[in-house]
């Protein structure tokens, strides 16, 4: 887990910060419900808030409608699908924690997630390099992602650990 990571509240009234993921979030619920957010990067630049966006919005639609957590997560993904933003970010943040390998494709209660727990002291350092909208990544790297994914997935699933998973 990445911290800080992204601070929201859901609740009644109050307004909206006009983001299309939230918007579909608590429409797909029937929630009239005010949103506010603060997030320590800015959407677009690959840290997974779009999908962090659309999972806490729904998650919080879904607690004000007593409705099923799961339901508000697979509406995430949902979201993200038809937005065409995150690789199944929804499901590795849903469920958390460590390094995440997505072994059966889907929303959550769908796909697979499997986990490999890091060492407490580990220390990650990233650098924002700007925008590159997933659309374009993916039309301009599907290829090559692909062929490196399913070597790396491989090499990482004879061998699980925290120290095999940075090859």
């Amino acid at each position: 887990m990445l911290r800080p990571g992204v601070r929201m509240y859901v609740g009644r009234g109050g307004g909206r910060p006009g983001v299309k993921h939230i918007e579909l979030a608590l429409e797909g619920l029937g929630v009239d419900a005010g949103v506010v957010y603060e997030s320590p990067v800015d959407l677009g630049v690959g840290y997974g808030l779009s999908a962090a966006l659309a999972l806490g919005a729904a998650l919080g639609a879904a607690a004000l409608a007593g409705r099923p957590m799961l339901e508000g997560a697979r509406l995430a993904h949902a979201i993200e699908v038809r937005l065409g933003t995150g690789l199944g970010d929804v499901a590795a943040e849903y469920y958390g924690g460590g390094i995440e390998m997505r072994v059966r494709p889907g929303a959550p209660g769908v796909g697979l997630v499997d986990r490999i727990p890091h060492p407490r002291d580990l220390v990650a350092v990233a650098v924002d390099l700007g925008r590159y909208p997933t659309d374009r990544m993916l039309a301009e790297l599907r290829d090559r992602l692909a062929a490196a994914g399913d070597r790396y997935m491989e090499e990482l699933m004879r061998e699980p650990t925290y120290e095999s998973s940075h090859l």
